[in-house]
């Protein structure tokens, strides 16, 4: 049970107590790819059912890249490549909801000073709280409960 726990959390948070029933001790590799896939299903729905304001192009690499994710995922022949996958597309998916995917195709380092990290070049990200949203979180206690008051 103790193998993969950090990750059978995280889907029993964001999916289940079912979904983590499911993959805890017994699951199989097709049982970690239909709920890897549900994952990514739930974060492609997530952006667009959440984010109001964006370029279109935004979307579709969003879609793009959820969409190559799962084929990849549906391609593991085993957890580690499975996790690869999830791991892959999820740091794209971070990079992209920061402004864009970083391309630093060098043969050295890059070094890890802000100049080189600044990735409002294609969008810029604003992040803003109603004072009905910092009610909500105030009235139920922050990060904690469902999503949705």
């Amino acid at each position: 049970m103790s193998q993969f726990y950090s990750l059978k959390a995280t889907f029993e948070k964001i999916l289940s107590r079912r979904t983590y029933l499911k993959i805890k001790e017994t699951g199989t590799l097709a049982d970690w790819k239909r709920e890897t896939n549900k994952l990514l299903r739930a974060i492609a729905l997530s952006v667009v059912a959440t984010v109001k304001v964006a370029d279109e192009k935004f979307f579709v690499e969003i879609e793009r890249e959820i969409e190559y994710g799962k084929e990849i995922v549906a391609c593991a022949n085993d957890a580690a490549e499975l996790f690869a996958a999830l791991s892959a597309t999820l740091t794209k998916l971070v990079f992209l909801q920061l402004g864009c995917i970083p391309s630093h195709n060098r043969a050295e380092s890059v070094p890890l000073h802000e100049r080189n990290w600044v990735l409002n070049r294609v969008r810029s990200v604003q992040y803003v709280q109603t004072t009905e949203q910092r009610a909500a979180i105030a009235g139920r206690g922050q990060g904690k409960g469902n999503v949705a008051p």
